[in-house]
């Protein structure tokens, strides 16, 4: 221990301090007490493990460090430590946050793609096969944008922003629904490719605008809130309000267009109902004739 000869040297002054005494004459501390170096005789603290007693740790990273990669370096540092103590003092890693963020990322993924399949497979009996693949990709590339969101706010992939992207896979394909069935319609009056995205742009991107706002509205006193609980559920907001800013652009800037140039007038419909079709032109017609007893009723 280099330091030994200091904190001798340190113990031996104090034993040396002089006391006054009220009589005359001076006494050394070291003539009435036991000077020494060692634990408090009742410690503040104390950290068992297993019965035995030791030292916890406890290191924290940077917000700006990935979470995986710094607990990888932390290991290392920690086995490099482990190889050089002596054998009586063991080394053991207690809690790892970067476990839990790990099964929220996987359980993300498997969201992700779990909304993937159901949507291509509820829009394939809905709309046909081509619109579902069109509708389909919008799931990603929002995703893709809400994460380019949280990366330019600064708001970290955490167990709270990864629950708002799962919040948001439910309202993410809604405006590509809407769009893709609009071009389709066009497509059928026989429109053009191009003429058909630039109607449906000119036709839904206000409504859907104001959609996405009111719903980005609703989520924001929870961004707003102050104090530690709007640190602690503001990152679900964000996340959200990310994912609905990108399916509004995705909608009208690139499904659109790949609608237009990958949906066929002449293809299938997807699911047909024709007497539920029936039953509603019936009751359109009878809700036109008498609008003030229909308002009442509803």
């Amino acid at each position: 221990d280099l330091h030994y000869p200091l904190r001798r040297q340190r113990q031996m002054c104090i034993r040396d301090s002089l006391l006054s005494l009220q009589e005359g004459g001076s006494l050394q501390l070291q003539d009435i007490a036991d000077v020494y170096r060692g634990e408090p005789d009742s410690p503040s603290e104390l950290a068992f493990f297993d019965g035995d007693r030791g030292v916890a740790i406890a290191a924290r990273m940077l917000p700006d460090f990935r979470g995986d990669k710094w607990t990888a370096d932390v290991r290392t540092v920690a086995a490099e430590l482990s190889a050089a103590l002596p054998e009586e003092i063991v080394l053991e890693e207690l809690f790892v946050q970067e476990r839990y963020t790990d099964i929220r990322l996987r359980e993300l993924l498997g969201n992700i793609a779990l909304g993937f399949c159901l949507i291509f497979v509820i829009l394939l009996f809905t709309l046909g096969w081509r619109s579902a693949v069109v509708v389909a990709l919008s799931l990603p590339l929002t995703m893709l944008f809400a994460l380019a969101v949280m990366r330019f706010v600064a708001l970290p992939i955490h167990q709270m922003s990864v629950t708002g992207l799962i919040v948001a896979l439910g309202i993410m394909v809604d405006n590509a629904i809407v769009v893709t069935d609009t071009v389709m319609r066009y497509r059928r009056e026989g429109v053009g490719v191009v003429r058909a995205a630039a109607r449906t742009f000119g036709h839904l991107w206000v409504p859907l605008l104001g959609s996405t706002l009111t719903t980005v509205l609703a989520f924001m006193p929870m961004v707003l809130m102050p104090g530690p609980a709007g640190e602690f559920i503001g990152g679900i907001s964000l996340a959200v309000i990310g994912s609905l800013i990108g399916s509004w652009l995705i909608s009208l800037f690139i499904i659109a267009p790949l609608a237009g140039r990958w949906l066929s007038p002449t293809q299938g419909h997807g699911l047909e109902l024709p007497q539920l079709g029936r039953l509603f032109s019936r009751t359109l017609g009878w809700v036109l004739r008498a609008p003030r007893l229909t308002l009442s009723l509803i």
